[in-house]
């Protein structure tokens, strides 16, 4: 069955040509499109259009409500949180944090028509909740909390209806409500003399309140988009929501469809190594097709990540296409260099500047680091001697610059206290990448992001809030996240891109499906929710078997449409790629007779060969001036370890600039989680910078810590689930076991007087003992903290991983006895050696490692030299000879950079 073309038939023999009173409402607005086009054909002449709505707009045209978009409902509320709590609200960057949870919330109970009062009850006064979780006892700190939370939303539920009762808009979930209150009276009015309802599945009760007041009404007509297979058997969930409708609304005009079982599309099962080679695989196949094959085609994206190598692969000459999804614009390029520019406007530091090694990842960014005047301003970061820098001293100093570089230095201008600076720094961002970029995706990104910048501005000034960098970059990044960049195209001609949503109420000959897994078909993750699954449960708001009913209807509906379907899929031999339940249950149930399995294929796409990257690395002319630039601006303790693990690591590290990227997924990386918790450990402790610290005061800042951990995540990035979740937990646990350690070794009476946090030290090199003239060479180094216990100065390094004692152990030092096992022995042998020529009062230093897993000890584990554990000023010119020995052989002509295969840690070497 061809729904939209019966769907025209039904309106033309029921109304004529005359369709201006008549409304139809369609799953999605390309349902409309082809409907239009079958009204068209058969009428075979001019005609007025029905009115064609959408479930939201529909709702929205009964309830005579305009939408309210999501983060101006979100602004509203936390002006309601804060009328509420009063001192006590939260700002609003954190309450961001939480809030859109809250809201979906109070949507899925207004579309359910619930009465809030019942919902928001004392969750230990609801009877649907298990006896032994809030009842019989006193509260958990947890169970309390959430009580508390808990309430609050229902205030904040009841607020929210009272500050826009009068405004004309309303959240999608009020929408829903007004417009089940109001369909009596709209239905029995003279609106529309006839409302279709068109290939609808899953109904939230408000909206089958709304139809079933227009059937009262004999206003509406239903037709259902369903088949025998999957309606008729009480098991198969394709069809549970069908069922429920039908129960209550009636058949329909249209019976079911008996394709399934008895005309079953031809369908192809192709397995293939990874998401990228399905994509391949597709376009070859596509394109193996002629124009009038590709035009009966449709390309449905179950991973809707894959849209943007589709459209990569796809020739720019194979004709018509058309795209009905958009690329969201928090995936572009655009939307994380607006993140790196927002770090950089919040670490301004009004003397010193940007942090070079943030200005350089600005300026390498992948949108315009090949712009000419990007290149140069590397050039100059890369030679600058400093750690900080204000951006107008590399510019030039003629009075006349170009206006690229002109937006630049307005776009990183300190941020005033004025209301709109940090919109203006964007927009003048945007600005210089109009001049510097000449791509029309780049500027097509420029575009569609300086307009949800406007509306985040717009947003902001309605609701009387001042800009602070934080809650400007948590509601840019939802408004980016949900933005799309449109793609064109004509919906009537060419191959068909769509989403699972975008399929309903379409039909195409042949459907090449990609993302056939677990995790993708179904989705993986439902929106999260504050209301506990219980009460779910008992109130009959959706769960996760109903988001899987929802899925398997769509994925069913195409094989009752379609004559050929390939459906393509990961099988990498790895459990999270399984293929899709829905596969399995075609299997077992509809392909269960011998000889009707659909065809099996595995594909292997030939990949070009790629000679293996070399393992060492002669040191040309350029390389070895390279490393004299490299120990002339400053060699790390990182550096040199990465150099004595792995010399090739180095190579690629330091002088090529390749990063080891992490597959960060749901998770915070490693170098995330050390940078989150360092900056807890220092706004824990700055208040005792330069005086004794005080145990009181240290053990008052606890309570602060999951706050500050939350505060200090890197933009862009949540822990509110997951993975993310159970690693700040753990980073928690850690700190508090540290600090805890350290509080008590304070109340037992012992004294710390804090010296420095975050401390930045250099020193040169000073030159060969035989007499010999070298090219200067820098040593540098940040200590995580400094401190004075019995009149003797520690220098610790905190580490969020773990550390053993004979990793600190030297026997001498002579770099025969230094191996990539003491690599962290030699990074507190240099910040040693470092402190000791910045301060020459000192005779010596105790220098460790804090390995806050297992903070046992709140002194660490010390660098131990021949058995003392202190470093002494006799030993500096021994260490200045280690580390001059480690240059010597950086800048070793005969000895190539080669890798060292016992290293674990430079996957770069072997990539």
């Amino acid at each position: 069955m061809d729904l939209a073309r019966t769907l025209a038939d039904l309106l033309l023999q029921t109304h004529g040509a005359d369709l201006r009173d008549v409304a139809v409402m369609l799953p999605n607005q390309r349902a409309g499109v082809h409907l239009r086009r079958h009204l068209a054909t058969r009428n075979g002449g001019p005609l007025w259009s029905p009115q064609i709505f959408t479930t939201r707009s529909f709702l929205s045209a009964v309830a005579e409500l305009e939408e309210m978009p999501e983060h101006v409902a979100l602004l509203a509320l936390h002006a309601v949180h804060s009328e509420l709590k009063g001192e006590a609200a939260e700002p609003l960057h954190e309450f961001l944090l939480w809030a859109p949870t809250a809201l979906h919330d109070m949507n899925e109970v207004d579309e359910h028509l619930l009465d809030p009062a019942s919902v928001y009850r004392d969750l230990r006064h609801i009877e649907e909740i298990d006896a032994w979780s809030y009842k019989g006892g006193s509260l958990s700190e947890g169970q309390l909390r959430l009580a508390t939370h808990w309430e609050h939303h229902g205030e904040l539920h009841a607020g929210l209806h009272g500050r826009v009762a009068a405004m004309g808009v309303a959240p999608v979930g009020r929408i829903a409500r007004e417009a089940a209150r109001n369909a009596t009276a709209c239905a029995q009015g003279t609106r529309w003399k006839s409302v279709w309802f068109v290939g609808l599945n899953a109904l939230v009760p408000a909206m089958r309140q709304v139809i079933e007041a227009f059937t009262r009404a004999a206003k509406s007509r239903i037709i259902w988009d369903a088949d025998h297979y999957y309606l008729d058997d009480p098991m198969m969930e394709a069809g549970h929501f069908l069922r429920l409708a039908q129960r209550s609304l009636g058949p329909g005009l249209v019976p079911p469809t008996d394709r399934i079982r008895h005309a079953p599309p031809s369908i192809e099962l192709v397995a293939l190594p990874d998401a990228i080679s399905q994509v391949q695989a597709a376009v070859a196949r596509i394109m193996a097709l002629d124009l009038e094959e590709r035009a009966r085609t449709c390309l449905v994206l179950a991973d809707e990540q894959l849209l943007l190598p589709v459209l990569t692969m796809l020739p720019a000459d194979m004709g018509p296409v058309s795209v009905s999804m958009g690329l969201p614009l928090g995936d572009l390029p655009l939307t994380s260099l607006i993140d790196l520019h927002l770090r950089l406007l919040q670490d301004h530091d009004a003397r010193s500047g940007h942090r070079i090694s943030d200005l350089l990842a600005w300026c390498g960014h992948s949108l315009w680091q090949s712009a000419a005047p990007m290149r140069e301003l590397r050039a100059k970061l890369k030679g600058s001697r400093q750690s900080r820098v204000h951006l107008r001293t590399l510019l030039p100093s003629n009075e006349v610059i170009a206006p690229s570089l002109e937006h630049l230095e307005l776009s990183l201008s300190p941020l005033s206290a004025k209301d709109g600076a940090i919109h203006q720094r964007l927009l003048d961002l945007i600005q210089a990448i109009q001049y510097l970029c000449t791509e029309p995706f780049v500027l097509e990104q420029a575009y569609r992001t300086a307009v949800v910048l406007q509306e985040v501005q717009q947003a902001l000034s309605r609701a009387g809030y001042k800009e602070d960098v934080q809650s400007y970059r948590q509601l840019l990044e939802r408004l980016l996240r949900k933005a799309q960049l449109t793609l064109s195209g004509e919906p009537l001609q060419g191959l068909q891109i769509i989403g699972m949503l975008e399929s309903r109420a379409t039909e195409h000959h042949r459907v090449i499906l990609l993302g056939a897994n677990e995790g993708h078909l179904p989705p993986a993750d439902g929106p999260t929710s504050f209301i506990p699954g219980e009460l779910r449960l008992a109130y009959g708001l959706p769960s996760r078997s109903d988001a899987d009913a929802i899925s398997a209807y769509g994925f069913y509906r195409i094989l009752h449409h379609a004559q050929e379907v390939l459906l393509y899929f990961v099988d990498d031999g790895q459990a999270e790629k399984e293929r899709s339940r829905f596969i399995i249950q075609l299997e077992h149930e509809l392909f269960s007779a011998p000889g009707s399995c659909p065809q099996r294929s595995t594909l292997r796409p030939a990949m070009p060969t790629r000679p293996h990257p070399p393992r060492e690395v002669a040191k040309s002319a350029a390389l070895l001036e390279a490393v004299r630039r490299h120990a002339e601006r400053g060699l790390s303790p990182s550096a040199f370890s990465s150099f004595v693990r792995c010399t090739l690591d180095y190579y690629y590290r330091y002088l090529v600039g390749v990063q080891d990227a992490q597959d960060r997924g749901a998770g915070l990386g490693n170098d995330e989680v050390g940078t989150v918790v360092h900056a807890v450990l220092e706004r824990i402790y700055s208040p005792h910078f330069g005086k004794h610290i005080d145990p009181r005061g240290l053990a008052d800042s606890m309570r602060e810590i999951p706050q500050l951990l939350r505060s200090c995540l890197p933009a862009g990035r949540s822990a509110e689930e997951g993975a993310a979740l159970l690693q700040l937990g753990m980073a928690r646990h850690a700190l508090g076991r540290a600090v805890g350690t350290e509080v008590s070794h304070l109340e037992a009476g012992n004294e710390i007087i804090l010296l420095g946090l975050e401390t930045e030290l250099a020193h040169p090199l000073p030159p060969p003992t035989d007499g010999s003239v070298r090219p200067p060479v820098r040593v540098k180094g940040r200590i995580d903290r400094i401190d004075m216990r019995h009149g003797l100065v520690n220098l610790v390094d905190m580490k969020t991983g773990s550390a053993e004692p004979r990793d600190l152990n030297l026997r001498t030092l002579d770099l025969a006895d230094i191996d990539a096992r003491h690599t962290k022995a030699l990074q507190l042998l240099i910040y040693s050696w470092l402190y000791l020529n910045r301060y020459p009062d000192a005779p010596r230093v105790r220098a460790s490692i804090l390995p806050l897993r297992s903070s046992g000890s709140p002194q660490g584990i010390p660098l131990v030299i021949a058995g003392e554990d202190s470093v002494h000023r006799v030993q500096l010119p021994a260490i200045a000879t280690l580390l001059r020995s480690l240059v010597d052989r950086m800048g070793d002509p005969r000895t190539p950079f080669r890798h060292e295969p016992t290293s674990a840690y430079c996957r770069i070497c072997m990539e």
